[in-house]
């Protein structure tokens, strides 16, 4: 049976989050997981054609190869069983055509082909939950919609196709799939070999050097996008690592298994072009033993890396900080507020201002560059709370020249904290399609639902960001 898997051009926030030209990892890995079962694979990755492209366009900007580009690249296939990967940039984009225009392409192109939507969701990047029937009954609805991660699921479709037994899974209804079970093979090391890697890398390279926000982490075209975990064992009210619908997953942290992970570096130490790896972790660092052995292969090929989500304060050491000052260009790291009340009544980050305080000071003690992560907005948070997170990001500044990022706390529907908000009644009464310009743009919540008003808040975030730009431009 012929399967293809397509990562789609995406059309992109400007104001996004997260790394949309890294996305089309999580297509890698299910590639890789169907070839491993016995499945005839093919991938069709619009970041990986010599024709792939950023084309600004603001508000929104469009990645990959033009559409009419991209659907002839399409008619060059043949397949049984197409898999379009639903990311959350598709899911965001708020004009259902675009989506539509290749679900429409595949059928016409092979019209007795099996057609699956799937989510991919391999963390390390937002999930946005969405209303299936938004995909399910729309005109061009595919035969199949499978949620959250999706190699379980998807074996499973594909296994009902082949036995032509399909008819009994109903199509009207998301298909659900269970988390890939831990340890997480790396499928005879091919993840990267699913396409051609110096396309992509040569991908990267426009979208960067055409990128005039900040990157701070310094994702150019030497940059392979990398997973050593999925999921975490904590449980953050924001986080969308486990979304609603997998609520029964959550607190599961998976690591590759550490002989496959090290086997998948070798090989991608192997392109001469690849000089970093950009871990996309949820909490790299929660396994000390598996982070310690992820640096240490590293170190072995000379590759350098970045850390954008950031690493535990209270699962770093003073070794590990001497380390990552030899490797990455600016350590990360999130207190999330300045308040012990929220972040340990309402956040549940399980991490104390300390913690993080202690893990600057090794980081200073480096010269190695640090950003501390703080969000305000919380429910019920009070002017005094907002007043500790602004008091201890301007001390941790001064004190260790560590950068404070500043985002408002939107609750992006699947997480504890959107429920919450929607028990007690927050939310606007119109919610947003694209999350991506509120993180940085305007707090989401009704004014009242915190004791600082909305605009307050605005004004406050920006007056800190304003100090912090001019002492670092004077120096």
């Amino acid at each position: 049976m012929r399967v293809l898997l397509l990562h789609p051009p995406l059309q992109v926030n400007y104001n996004h989050i997260d790394y949309p030209a890294l996305s089309s990892l999580a297509l890698w890995q299910n590639a890789a997981c169907l070839k491993h079962h016995g499945y005839e694979i093919r991938v069709l990755d619009a970041f990986s054609l010599s024709t792939s492209q950023k084309t600004s366009t603001k508000p929104y900007f469009y990645i990959g190869p033009e559409k009419k580009e991209f659907i002839r690249e399409l008619s060059k296939e043949s397949f049984d069983v197409a898999i379009i990967h639903l990311d959350q940039y598709l899911v965001q984009y708020p004009q259902k055509e675009f989506l539509s225009g290749i679900i429409a392409a595949c059928r016409k192109l092979q019209p007795n082909a099996k057609l699956i939507l799937a989510d991919m969701h391999i963390g390390g990047m937002n999930y946005v939950a969405y209303d299936p029937a938004r995909f399910l009954e729309s005109k061009y609805a595919p035969d199949w919609l499978v949620r959250f991660e999706s190699e379980m699921g998807l074996l499973t479709l594909l296994e009902a196709i082949q036995d032509g037994v399909s008819h009994r899974i109903d199509s009207g209804k998301p298909v659900d799939s269970a988390l890939l079970p831990g340890p997480i093979s790396t499928f005879d090391d091919s993840i990267y070999e699913m396409v051609d890697i110096n396309l992509y890398l040569d991908f990267l390279t426009k979208y960067t050097e055409s990128d005039d926000r900040v990157n701070p982490f310094k994702l150019d075209g030497t940059t392979i996008p990398f997973k050593s975990s999925r999921g975490c064992c904590f449980d953050c009210n924001f986080c969308t690592s486990h979304p609603s619908g997998m609520a029964k997953h959550r607190r599961q942290w998976r690591p590759l298994v550490p002989e496959e992970m090290e086997s998948q570096i070798d090989k991608i130490s192997r392109n001469t072009r690849v000089e970093k790896l950009f871990v996309i972790d949820e909490a790299a660092n929660i396994g000390q033993d598996h982070f310690s052995r992820l640096l240490s292969h590293c170190e072995k090929h000379h590759l350098k890396l970045e850390f954008p989500n950031g690493l535990r304060a209270d699962k770093l050491n003073r070794k590990f900080v001497e380390r990552l000052a030899e490797k990455i260009s600016l350590l990360s790291l999130s207190p999330e507020s300045g308040s012990k009340n929220i972040l340990s009544n309402v956040i549940g980050k399980k991490q104390t201002l300390a913690e993080v305080q202690r893990a600057t000071l090794w980081a200073y003690d480096n010269k190695l560059p640090t950003a501390l992560h703080f969000m305000i907005g919380m429910p019920g948070e009070k002017r005094t709370d907002i007043a500790k997170t602004f008091a201890f990001a301007q001390k941790m500044f001064e004190d260790y020249g560590a950068e404070p990022w500043l985002q408002f706390a939107i609750p992006i529907p699947g997480t504890a904290l959107f429920e919450e908000c929607e028990k007690q009644g927050l939310l606007p009464d119109e919610l947003p399609i694209d999350y991506n310009p509120l993180f940085q743009g305007n707090p989401m919540l009704k004014n009242g639902s915190v004791e600082v008003p909305n605009g307050e808040m605005k004004r406050l975030k920006k007056a800190l960001e304003d100090k912090v730009r001019k002492k670092i431009k004077s120096e």
